[in-house]
């Protein structure tokens, strides 16, 4: 797909398919607001069961069907036979867990400051195997942080290496991870590559093809521009042979049978569905994720992710005439912006985004901006006037110690 022209990009904003009202909404990762036709999906699902003869046998299949065939197509996997539908991505990460035994292998690597869930699945992991949890630290360099950090990942990676468990992007700052160099050295060394896409699919383009992981895992309210408690998972040919967590009706051979449901089956549907979490077939969430996973493709994620970047590099030059340290344009996901505020007093900070109608997220150090198809030029010179008014407030403050100071 060629780029798009700078005409394209201005005119690519999708703000219109969303109703923000009057706020400038820069927490996507946080969760996404709902696109208006996913809002009326799940509308008519509650209408449907308000009325529940209105629930027809394939109801129980069409949209968990739609759900799998859109989210391989959207990370390019080549059969929806991968695809499972989930609550959580905890709940997908204690599957991978359950199905993956040590065999020798004596390391498990994360990156520092992971996501709790992540984090507490592969400790547990490492305690009841007896293997190491290996913590990769965050870089204290701002510039290139994003390659040394996955410099850092590649070099720990070796014989002992059983799980390699990383995102796309830092959830807290976006720093963005070489996945096609990790999972090269990964697979050097046959250790299993787990990623945690929660905060980039549906805005990086991904394609499962290249990177192969063990496993793709993501929550479905963030860039996915879904409902909160669903999460889809890749789950490789290896893994769908596994144990699913719970035993339900409906992931057994033959369970479209309504007649013959207690014609008992030993056998699984086929594939990754038997891991499908109990009443998946959610009458009211499932219509809105098949929703909003039309929408993304309809939209293009490569189209996506070069209007995103297009937004994110104009905040960055803007921002860098503070002279506020940033994470360079190439070591951060195309729609995040971690801008780092340890020089402002945050509760000024805060204060002044509230003012300005600006929703955004501080985690640490950094304010985590993340933007998506809803954003626009508009909402990053709201936040650009924001950065101006506190550090006119700042500037003016200590003008007035100054002539406090010299009248003493």
């Amino acid at each position: 797909m060629s780029e798009l022209t700078v005409t394209q990009l201005k005119t690519f904003c999708k703000k219109a398919d969303f109703n923000l009202e009057d706020y400038h909404y820069l927490n996507g990762a946080y969760m996404s607001p709902l696109p208006m036709v996913t809002e009326q999906a799940g509308i008519e699902g509650m209408r449907r069961k308000r009325i529940p003869m209105h629930l027809t046998k394939e109801h129980f299949f069409s949209y968990r069907r739609l759900i799998r065939e859109r989210f391989a197509q959207l990370i390019h996997a080549e059969s929806s036979e991968n695809i499972a539908i989930l609550p959580s991505v905890s709940y997908g990460l204690s599957i991978i867990a359950t199905n993956t035994p040590c065999h020798g292998k004596k390391n498990i690597i994360l990156v520092e400051d992971e996501f709790p869930s992540v984090y507490y699945t592969w400790e547990k992991y490492c305690r009841r195997h007896q293997a190491e949890l290996i913590v990769i630290k965050r870089p204290v360099e701002v510039e290139n942080r994003g390659s040394l950090w996955s410099q850092a990942i590649i070099d720990a990676i070796d014989e002992n290496t059983h799980v390699v468990s990383v995102g796309n992007i830092h959830w807290q700052d976006g720093s963005l991870f070489d996945l096609k160099r990790i999972a090269e050295k990964a697979h050097a060394y046959d250790a299993l590559l787990v990623i945690d896409a929660t905060q980039s699919v549906g805005a990086i383009d991904i394609d499962i093809k290249q990177l192969n992981p063990y496993a793709l895992l993501a929550s479905s309210y963030k860039t996915l521009l879904g409902p909160y408690s669903m999460a889809i998972g890749y789950f490789s040919d290896p893994l769908c042979s596994g144990e699913p967590l719970e035993e339900n009706w409906i992931n057994r051979n033959f369970s479209d049978r309504f007649a013959e449901l207690t014609h008992y089956q030993d056998h699984y549907r086929q594939g990754a569905e038997r891991f499908d979490v109990g009443e998946s077939s959610n009458f009211i969430l499932t219509p809105m994720l098949a929703e909003s996973l039309k929408l993304l493709i309809d939209w293009d994620v490569r189209k996506i992710q070069q209007y995103c970047q297009y937004l994110t590099n104009y905040l960055s030059g803007k921002l860098q005439a503070f002279n506020i340290p940033l994470i360079g344009n190439r070591d951060r996901g195309c729609h995040y912006l971690g801008i780092e505020i340890s020089q402002f007093d945050p509760d000024v900070l805060v204060a002044e985004l509230e003012t300005s109608r600006i929703i955004a997220s501080v985690r640490g150090d950094f304010m985590r901006i993340s933007l998506h198809v809803y954003n626009n030029i508009d909402d990053c010179d709201a936040l650009i006037d924001a950065f101006k008014a506190v550090l006119s407030r700042r500037t003016h403050h200590a003008k007035h110690t100054d002539v406090a100071e010299v009248s003493e």
